[in-house]
């Protein structure tokens, strides 16, 4: 009897051990899955991190390396701003006008025989040199006079872009006393008379319409007498007549043109010393108020858009005066 409780107790207590091994197992495996479960989470998790920043990265090296490859966008204000750089004559006239007064622009006879009922105000646009700019200017639908270069390699159709025009002139590259961007067959105060004739004859036979030239800086060749007179005898060889942009106040134009009987011809106002909408417009209500005061006047703008902007902007302004053409005050 005995013996058989003692088997009844072995048999409880292996049960009893068999039930905690299981629990026990069971337990682990529960650790273990449970561990294995939060390590695969953020396994996944980091991975997907790591290959979100991965990809990340990855564009914004393609993008850095075309960026590096493309070439600059051309738009017509890049264009504009870096021809606006090579060009401008601006750099020669700040340099050279301290003490400059404004000129009477007409000698008294010249402006008696213009017929003042209404003011006249003549606008010039130096520096043409390119088709996208004959098309704006000409677009602008009031009379304008576009001074065109002579053609050169780097342009070489202006030519072409002044036939667009009935009335156009011609800007003549002459020395300065300061400008880093010379022009081909710039004239210079040591040019002999031969030189000078074969660069104003080639004009006349490239530009047959023209009647007016300007000087494009000339701040040094205007300020010299000797060379302004054997450019004069070869302008009247060739039916040209000389207009003084004016870009120094030590010009000798006006003492020859009164030795010579002619009018003076030269720019009152300069309209885009500075690229600002609002500065242009207001230079072309100097401009219009002199026109007011004295019958006639001539202002000297460049084909920045800056300008060509106040320009179609100014309608309120232009109206105060008639718009004429340069060829007019010949007559």
């Amino acid at each position: 009897m005995a013996k058989k409780r003692s088997t009844k107790k072995r048999k409880k207590k292996s049960s009893k051990e068999f039930l905690y091994t299981i629990l026990i197992a069971l337990l682990l495996f529960g650790v273990a899955g449970t561990g294995f479960f939060l390590y695969t989470l953020g396994y996944e998790q980091g991975y997907e991190q790591a290959k979100e920043k991965y990809t990340k990265r990855v564009e914004q090296t393609k993008i850095k390396t075309l960026q590096k490859k493309r070439p600059k966008r051309k738009t017509v204000r890049n264009v504009a701003k870096k021809h606006q750089a090579v060009l401008s004559e601006i750099e020669d006239y700040k340099r050279n006008s301290e003490r400059m007064k404004e000129p009477s622009i007409l000698q008294q006879k010249h402006e008696k025989a213009i017929d003042t009922d209404k003011p006249k105000l003549a606008i010039i646009i130096d520096d043409v040199a390119y088709g996208y700019q004959a098309k704006t200017i000409k677009n602008l639908g009031i009379p304008i006079n576009p001074s065109f270069f002579p053609p050169s390699p780097r342009h070489p159709k202006t030519p072409q872009y002044a036939a667009m025009f009935s009335h156009y002139m011609i800007h003549l590259p002459m020395e300065a006393n300061h400008y880093l961007h010379e022009e081909p067959d710039t004239l210079r105060i040591t040019s002999s008379l031969q030189t000078i004739e074969r660069v104003i004859a080639k004009i006349r036979k490239e530009f047959p319409k023209a009647k007016v030239i300007n000087n494009h800086t000339g701040s040094r060749f205007t300020a010299d007498y000797e060379a302004m007179k054997r450019l004069y005898k070869v302008l009247d060889k060739y039916h040209f007549v000389f207009l003084d942009s004016r870009t120094t106040a030590q010009t000798v134009v006006p003492k020859l043109d009164k030795e010579l009987g002619r009018p003076y011809l030269a720019r009152n106002v300069f309209l885009d010393n500075e690229q600002n909408v609002a500065y242009i417009k207001n230079q072309l209500r100097q401009a219009v108020a002199l026109a007011k005061k004295r019958g006639v006047a001539i202002a000297i703008g460049h084909p920045h858009p800056a300008t060509l902007k106040a320009l179609r902007k100014s309608k309120d302004i232009l109206n105060q005066v008639q718009l004429i053409y340069v060829d007019s005050l010949l007559k």
